[in-house]
């Protein structure tokens, strides 16, 4: 008989008893149906039938710890099955005594292999997740409750020029341009949750100088979308707040079209012959190339070429 506190009816824990010197005394009936071995065909036989070469080594130093009086929490094995299939397993290993006198070991052997496929299943998808958080074409960030950077993705590096070591620790609204931070101040440290939160909120972040200018701005159109991150908690009904989390899309191209096209509404003025455009600026009359006008109005630079129309038309007149 197996000892008094191992369940021998067990289906999916292995009792094990083995004398001083690792060999298998006796077993319950889950050794049998998990591994396929017989009781025959491991009776008296040393525990590295059961495991592979590596795992036997590491048993027998445990089992002599043991031996000495120290203990070990479950750990984790390769156990081979008749087969020849490799199975993980946990392993707990206790002193088997009469009276205080230890005459051997009893192994509890669990399989892990479900727990094994799970973790390895959760590991792709933290990899898949971390990898959509860290391409997202939108700067992805987290705040503690102080509103300090806890975490930005790669964009937010690429968006606003800063590395992730220089933003973590600090507050988000200081990279707001200095004239939006009064008044989005509480949305940027949004703290209410996602049906109540800061949505689709245009504000300008300003890049690291170093970083190039686009369209001649020294900030950046972002359009976010934070909220409050809560744990639940046993005491606090609606949980604990842990800090806030943002989403920011850059707009700066299609603030810029937007302003242009409205600020090219309309008639505008321009000369039949060279094409300047006439603007009114302070009751006094000015006139602007019209790609100067364009470049000022909508932030865009020209390029100059030569249309294949031109081109014939210069080649057959050898200019």
């Amino acid at each position: 008989m197996l000892s008094s506190f191992i369940d021998e009816n067990s289906i999916s824990e292995i009792a094990i008893e083995t004398d001083l010197s690792g060999k298998i005394v006796q077993w319950n009936k889950a050794g049998e149906d998990i591994t396929y071995y017989s009781d025959s065909e491991v009776r008296g036989k040393g525990v590295e039938k059961l495991f592979t070469s590596e795992s036997t080594r590491r048993l027998l130093r445990i089992m002599e710890f043991v031996r000495m009086g120290s203990t070990f929490p479950a750990l984790q094995f390769e156990m081979r099955i008749k087969n020849g299939q490799i199975m993980p397993v946990d392993v707990s290993i206790s002193p088997l005594k009469e009276g205080e006198k230890i005459t051997g070991f009893t192994f509890i052997i669990r399989d892990v292999t479900l727990r094994e496929l799970l973790q390895k299943k959760l590991d792709e998808m933290n990899a898949l997740y971390r990898g959509l958080v860290e391409q997202s074409p939108s700067m992805i960030y987290l705040l503690d409750t102080e509103g300090k950077i806890i975490f930005i993705n790669e964009t937010g590096e690429k968006m606003l020029g800063y590395s992730r070591e220089e933003m973590i620790g600090r507050e988000l609204v200081d990279f707001v341009y200095p004239e939006d931070r009064e008044r989005n101040y509480w949305n940027v440290r949004e703290r209410r949750r996602p049906s109540r939160a800061t949505r689709s909120l245009e504000l300008r972040l300003v890049p690291k100088e170093r970083k190039e200018r686009r369209f001649e701005l020294d900030f950046i159109y972002v359009s976010l979308n934070s909220f409050g991150v809560y744990v639940k908690g046993k005491k606090k009904k609606d949980g604990q707040f842990i800090g806030t989390e943002g989403i920011a899309r850059d707009i700066t191209e299609l603030k810029v079209l937007k302003n242009f096209i409205r600020n090219v509404q309309g008639i505008i003025p321009i000369c039949s012959v060279c094409y300047k455009v006439r603007v009114e600026e302070e009751g006094k009359e000015k006139w602007f190339p019209i790609e100067r006008y364009i470049g000022i109005k909508g932030g865009a630079k020209f390029s100059h070429t030569i249309c294949p129309e031109c081109a014939k038309h210069i080649k057959k007149e050898g200019f």
